[in-house]
């Protein structure tokens, strides 16, 4: 049952997305792919072990008084990656920095080839600023791959179809 409807808001969120202008982010290097609603600048930088981080960022105009903002980050690490030690909740530090979190449920996302990776979906609001930001994280191995876009309900659709397009692809 959680699937249909899963399914069901995917849909109603596609079609709300209809007439937008789209942008397929595919990376080889980092083997994925993700739908933005236009071209996201792209910025390569160093990691806190010396390893490369590549970000792509879109951001435009206003929708109901808030900066649209969608951001993909990939971040390589020396050791593999466990979800238990970097799926934690940390509210209070979270609290210290002016942010809220919402929602925090540990999941499973498939890749095109089959296998299961480890994921977070989570939603936080940034009390400064009253944006409320849904971000997806899923581990691969001795990669970090991180999803964040503002919340918007004029842009709800858009935000669905960026998180839900999220594929690794082998």
């Amino acid at each position: 049952m959680k699937e249909l409807f899963a399914i069901i808001v995917l849909l109603i969120s596609l079609a709300g997305c209809r007439g937008q202008p789209q942008y397929t982010l595919v990376s080889r290097e980092y083997n994925f792919s993700a739908v933005m609603p236009g071209r996201p600048t792209e910025k390569t930088t160093l990691n806190d072990e010396g390893l490369p981080q590549k970000e792509w960022t879109f951001e435009s105009g206003y929708v109901a008084g808030t900066r649209r903002y969608y951001h993909v980050t990939v971040t390589d690490y020396k050791e593999i990656l466990r979800p238990e030690e970097e799926f934690v909740q940390n509210p209070a530090l979270l609290a210290l920095n002016g942010i809220r979190q919402d929602t925090f449920e540990q999941r499973t996302l498939a890749t095109k080839s089959g296998r299961t990776l480890p994921a977070v979906y989570s939603s936080s609001y940034e009390i400064a600023t009253h944006n409320t930001v849904i971000s997806l994280f899923v581990i691969d191995g001795h990669r970090m791959f991180t999803l964040a876009c503002r919340l918007n309900t004029n842009d709800a659709g858009q935000n669905a179809l960026f998180l839900a397009s999220f594929v690794v692809i082998e």
